[in-house]
């Protein structure tokens, strides 16, 4: 006669150790954004007052030479260097194709101010429907930054 040694209930445990990960990964919340990064809301604060001082100086200065497109060429690379950094941030971050898509919107209303710019502007009425989407994309950066950040808490 044969004896098993194992005592009763034993047999099930190599497929609980197999589950259990599982089933405690699946009691974690689910993630379905990129978590806070303290760098890239600095960094989009940054970009807001540099399009806030933009537009400051536009006001006083559109319609004169000073305010000129050829004067703004520093700017224009600063900020669409700082979007490019925000972006390869972004792509290092898991789940951050929100961070990713309105970058990419304000990539695209910077490069439409410009060739506006270029163009040129008489006065600042031409210029405020711009800024007004600018800075309509930042706010809306920001306030997902700020969800972002008070989810950690």
């Amino acid at each position: 006669m044969h004896h098993n040694t194992t005592p009763k209930g034993h047999g099930a445990c190599p497929c609980l150790l197999l589950i259990m990960p599982m089933l405690l990964s699946a009691c974690r919340p689910l993630r379905t954004s990129q978590d806070y990064d303290e760098v890239t809301d600095r960094r989009l604060l940054q970009i807001q007052e540099k399009c806030s001082r933009l537009f400051v100086r536009l006001e006083k200065q559109a319609g004169s030479p000073e305010g000129s497109a050829v004067k703004y060429v520093d700017f224009y690379e600063d900020v669409r260097t700082d979007i490019d950094v925000l972006r390869m941030r972004s792509r290092a971050m898991e789940k951050s194709e929100i961070a990713r898509q309105q970058l990419d919107i304000l990539r695209r209303e910077l490069d439409q101010l410009d060739s506006l710019h270029r163009i040129g502007f008489h006065d600042f009425d031409e210029v405020r429907p711009l800024r007004d989407g600018v800075e309509g994309t930042l706010v809306s950066m920001q306030k997902y930054q700020f969800i972002l950040k008070n989810r950690i808490k």
